[in-house]
């Protein structure tokens, strides 16, 4: 990460900080940056909230058919390619406490063009299975008090 592209140090202490589908778009050193600077920012007991891609599941899969068929290809953005152990593997290694990583999203999300309705009886058929086929990884932490 280039410096100075983060949040600016006067800003801070946080409550929560969150990284949305960031962090499998980050080489491995930037992502231990980022991971620096917001836990520089966060205030002890702060909590530290992630989502990406869960590279163990239908994911991968569910990329090569937008590569391959979409406009968008994700092939040259996802550099870094996560899933649940080794999440809670990056959580722990900074040192957050109660580290999570967990599966979420499953094919509900699938279902919404065909309107919010559908999705939502989706979401109920398959609750549960997004615990272990979820295609995204909601991880979180604590900074230590």
């Amino acid at each position: 990460m280039k410096p100075g592209a983060g949040v600016p140090a006067h800003e801070g202490p946080f409550d929560a900080v969150t990284m949305v589908e960031l962090i499998e778009h980050l080489p491995q050193a930037a992502v231990d940056e980022t991971f620096a600077q917001a836990l520089e920012r966060l205030r002890p007991g702060g909590k530290l909230v992630i989502t990406t891609p869960n590279f163990r599941s239908a994911w991968p899969a569910l990329e090569a058919a937008v590569n391959r068929l979409g406009d968008v290809s994700y092939s040259f953005q996802h550099v870094n390619r996560f899933d649940p152990p080794r999440l809670a593997a990056l959580l722990e290694r900074h040192g957050l406490v109660s580290p999570r990583a967990e599966p979420f999203l499953f094919l509900a999300p699938l279902a919404a063009p065909l309107g919010w309705r559908t999705a939502d009886r989706v979401a109920t058929l398959q609750r549960g299975l997004e615990r272990r086929f979820g295609m995204l990884v909601l991880g979180s932490g604590y900074k230590p008090v």
